[in-house]
């Protein structure tokens, strides 16, 4: 598996594998040498030694019972198995989706947008009364706020907000996100966007908010036209809040149309043109001086109140002997308001006026041409609703798209998810496919100890049990199945299977023993079944036991493991009370099936039971 999603179960891998190598070693050479050494055949007395033998020797003795009547029954089991595995597959299409959980980290992410052309100064006030109420809130510690966050962009800005400890505040990171979304949607001409941010970073994206949807087109014009339409589409749907745009086309621009033939004729070119728009209104690093223990840049532009006045354009003049550099600047007086203007002179040439060469006209453009895979593309945002899973909102938006693009005037615009949504989708095809081969490992190995190809299958009848438990108790406490829980469901797989394999392979060896009483392969199963009740009672409470503190949700960042302890535990609870007696009757309804089998071969019997 590629990307995070691969490098995350690829250091799950190596740390499982490592360990599971590490304990196998030690459980055959200290385990064994500590058991001669400490080990006495003498019981140790004390209450709660005889309470905990009382329990288990009366578990002990209506698990054979029980067992006594289920091994009667294999087809009623073997129903309830196939009822178990369907109702898998069921409560998997309900179970909610997501990839990465939300964690309260005591901080949010806030950015915030200006209509194009806002002046800086109107800027900075909204942005100072948005922080001004965030800082009302009682579970804010402190805010910082930064404008122009984009580098490229002068309308947006950004909010890096810290909560109060968890102990200090009554609201959690979503609800003071919605208590800021109200109070701050009181303010006209900004707009703020809010994300909780989750257990693991994805790294920037095309822009802001928790899912982003970008459409692509060649056609820029009808791109460009079709998106708004796109984009009131998304804000209807369900569970999906502060939806944006980044395609900003009405900011105000100042356009130079230079006239090439009268230009050529004056000698200005348009390279010496854009070099002196550059040099007067970007700015340009045109030398250094050096002192005795610092240095100064020397940075050329005009005077910045010349900037503000497009009649300070008409001040400009060009160097007409074809050389785009500048070497030398000077005043005059402009009856502009600004009171004066720079001149852009260069050494050498006629000086040639701008309005001379070209026309200067005023207009609204982009604020930045996107691009998304080489080409022209509009990235909308948005945030999910308090409890919408990441699953619920990628499956409606699909479902909208599916009926609009494709279609009409929006035939040649497509649509894909992009961060974390796209990587979403791409583990939501790629993880039942680790499981799947992860099962498939399984079996090729135990086919190759035991040297068949259907004890395996018998062993891996606890695997279903064990997903229905799982998935049913992230159902009932509101859990989502995602990256984090996914990585339970395969640790289950591992933890489940011991049980079958403490069982049959015990049943195994009593029926290859040759003894009369064992050739039953019901006999044989019961009393296997009845001697391995203990250990894997006892394995499986230390596994649950283990997983428990992480299911209760302790310590920081408890929200984005809970999932897992959730499925570990809940998989353990149901494969344990089922796989003690549908394993035991999937292995005797298989044995008489194939002693079947090759009683219709001619197969002697004591070659069949071997």
């Amino acid at each position: 598996m590629g990307g995070l999603v691969g490098r995350l179960f690829s250091e799950f891998g190596v740390v499982i594998a490592t360990t599971v190598i590490l304990s196998g070693l030690i459980s055959l050479s200290l385990t064994p040498m500590l058991a001669a050494r400490l080990l006495t055949t003498k019981k140790a007395k004390g209450r709660l030694f005889d309470g905990f033998e009382r329990i288990l020797a009366a578990s002990e003795r209506g698990y054979a019972r029980a067992l006594d009547w289920t091994t009667a029954r294999v087809g009623l089991m073997l129903v309830i198995g196939a009822a178990t595995m369907v109702g898998t597959v069921l409560i998997y299409q309900l179970v909610e989706k997501g990839f990465i959980p939300k964690v309260d980290s005591g901080k949010i992410d806030g950015d915030t947008r200006v209509p194009e052309g806002t002046a800086y100064a109107d800027f900075v006030a909204k942005q100072n009364a948005v922080v001004r109420i965030i800082q009302s809130d009682p579970n804010v510690a402190n805010v910082e706020s930064v404008i122009g966050a984009d580098n490229t962009l002068g309308n947006s800005g950004r909010l890096l907000i810290g909560l109060k400890p968890l102990d200090e505040r009554k609201g959690s990171a979503d609800e003071v996100i919605q208590d800021v979304r109200a109070k701050v949607a009181g303010i006209r001409g900004i707009t703020l966007n809010l994300t909780n941010p989750p257990a693991i970073d994805m790294g920037p994206t095309a822009s802001s908010g928790s899912l982003q949807f970008v459409l692509q087109s060649t056609d820029q014009q009808k791109l460009y036209a079709q998106s708004d339409p796109i984009m009131q589409r998304i804000k209807a749907l369900p569970g999906i809040q502060d939806v944006h745009s980044d395609l900003e086309i009405r900011n105000p621009e100042i356009r130079v149309n230079l006239h090439r033939e009268q230009a050529a004729a004056l000698g200005v070119t348009a390279a010496g043109l854009q070099d002196t728009l550059q040099s007067a209104y970007g700015g340009r690093k045109i030398s250094t001086i050096y002192g005795d223990t610092d240095q100064y840049e020397v940075l050329l532009q005009v005077d910045p109140r010349a900037q503000a006045d497009l009649n300070g354009l008409d001040a400009l003049s060009f160097n007409g002997n074809q050389s785009p550099g500048i070497t030398a600047i000077g005043t005059q007086t402009s009856n502009s308001s600004s009171g004066t203007a720079a001149v852009l002179t260069a050494a050498g040439g006629p000086m040639v006026p701008l309005r001379a060469v070209a026309d200067v006209a005023t207009g609204v453009g982009p604020v930045a041409i996107n691009h998304y895979a080489s080409l022209p593309a509009v990235t909308l945002s948005a945030n999910l609703a308090p409890g919408v899973s990441l699953g619920d909102a990628t499956t409606r938006i699909s479902q909208a798209m599916a009926q609009t693009l494709g279609k009409g005037a929006d035939a040649s615009i497509s649509g894909t998810f992009a961060g974390a949504a796209q990587a979403f989708e791409n583990s939501m095809k790629t993880l039942p496919l680790l499981l799947l081969v992860t099962i498939l490992l399984i079996y090729g190995v135990l086919a190759i100890l035991y040297e068949n190809a259907l004890h395996p299958l018998t062993i891996l009848t606890s695997l279903p049990l064990a997903g229905f438990g799982a998935l049913l108790m992230l159902a009932l406490f509101g859990q989502e199945l995602n990256l984090f829980s996914f990585v339970g469901l395969i640790l289950l797989v591992g933890l489940v299977k011991k049980n079958g394999i403490m069982m049959i392979d015990y049943a195994l060896e009593l029926e290859r023993s040759g003894e009369e009483k064992w050739r039953d392969p019901r006999a044989a199963m019961i009393e296997a079944a009845t001697v391995r009740f203990r250990p894997i009672t006892m394995t499986t409470l230390a596994a649950i036991l283990g997983s428990l503190p992480i299911a209760l949700g302790f310590g920081a960042g408890a929200e984005a493991r809970r999932p897992l302890g959730i499925a570990v535990v809940g998989g353990l609870l149901f494969s344990q009370a089922l796989t003690l007696f549908l394993t035991p009757a999937f292995h005797i309804g298989l044995a008489r099936l194939l002693q079947r089998w090759r009683e219709r071969r001619g197969v002697p019997t004591q070659e069949a039971t071997t």
